[in-house]
């Protein structure tokens, strides 16, 4: 029974699947707690929570840049890198 969870195991890493999946319950996480800091104290203190890429998105140029950018990464299936780039750049509920 080891043997068959090992090769199960292995046969999702080897596809990506696991990561994939550890990368958006750690996104999700993170933007549960970040949304419980924000209405407890009105704003938030996590480290992600990035004032200049908040600035960037004021401004046509700048969303133009992340809207580019995140359809990029969706392109080509960096689901990673788009798990991270979202909570980052504010553009979550685009993905």
């Amino acid at each position: 029974m080891d043997e068959l969870k090992d090769l199960i195991i292995q046969a999702l890493e080897s596809k990506g699947v696991l990561g994939n999946i550890r990368a958006q319950l750690r996104s999700c996480v993170f933007k549960c707690i970040d949304d419980q800091d924000k209405m407890e104290s009105g704003k938030s203190s996590f480290y992600f929570d990035n004032p200049m890429a908040r600035k960037a998105s004021e401004t046509s140029v700048g969303k133009l840049g992340v809207e580019l950018i995140r359809e990029f990464l969706e392109y080509y299936k960096m689901d990673y890198s788009l798990n991270i780039f979202g909570p980052e750049s504010n553009c979550m509920g685009k993905t």
